[in-house]
């Protein structure tokens, strides 16, 4: 009931999504390791405030902060325990829409499909039934936008290939030919390596 009400929450309402999420929930095995990653980032946020003053923190530049998790002598252990229970997240998880996994370079938004390769993995802010016709010539989906039932989960489906409905700003993350993981299965899209410029 918890869960559910949590979701309810979320959405501001009880619709279908909310439904569809908890039973997604139901059927997830219940040793989820990411279920702890709110509370243990609230415990490393409580051990940067006993470290340094949270102003300076705050005004440090991403570079300049990411440099003190991993060197402060007294938070630095805490943070690589951390990275290293966590790390593999890399990107961020999504919704498994279809699994199997597949590496391969990105192609970026809607605008691309004139320059779709064999084997690219398309990432979208969503999909509809109009992206039929490349289906065969791609090797997975990641999309902003969607759910289990989104037409874009519903087509890879059809056609096998490993899909990531969910992931936000995935967009803005990824750029055209980075290589990247996508893995259907947890729901996962990691960066392997930058694209060359």
């Amino acid at each position: 009931m918890r869960m559910f009400n949590i979701l309810r929450e979320g959405e501001g309402e009880v619709n279908a999504k909310v439904y569809a999420d908890c039973a997604r929930l139901l059927v997830t095995p219940s040793n989820v390791e990411s279920a702890n990653i709110p509370h243990e980032m609230q415990e490393l946020a409580k051990e940067i405030t006993k470290s340094i003053r949270p102003e300076h923190f705050k005004h440090m530049t991403t570079e300049q902060a990411e440099e003190w998790l991993h060197t402060s002598l007294r938070f630095s252990r805490k943070f690589e325990q951390f990275l290293q229970k966590h790390g593999h997240r890399s990107f961020r998880e999504g919704i498994p829409s279809k699994s199997g996994v597949t590496r391969s370079f990105a192609k970026v938004g809607l605008d691309i499909a004139a320059h779709l390769e064999p084997g690219v993995i398309l990432i979208a802010r969503g999909i509809d039934i109009g992206w039929c016709p490349y289906f065969p010539i791609i090797s997975g989906i990641a999309t902003e936008l969607g759910s289990l039932i989104s037409p874009g989960a519903v087509i890879s489906r059809e056609y096998s290939l490993p899909c990531v409905m969910g992931l936000r700003g995935v967009t803005k993350k990824i750029e055209n030919d980075d290589y990247v993981l996508l893995d259907g299965k947890r729901g996962l899209l990691k960066i392997l390596s930058k694209r060359k410029l």
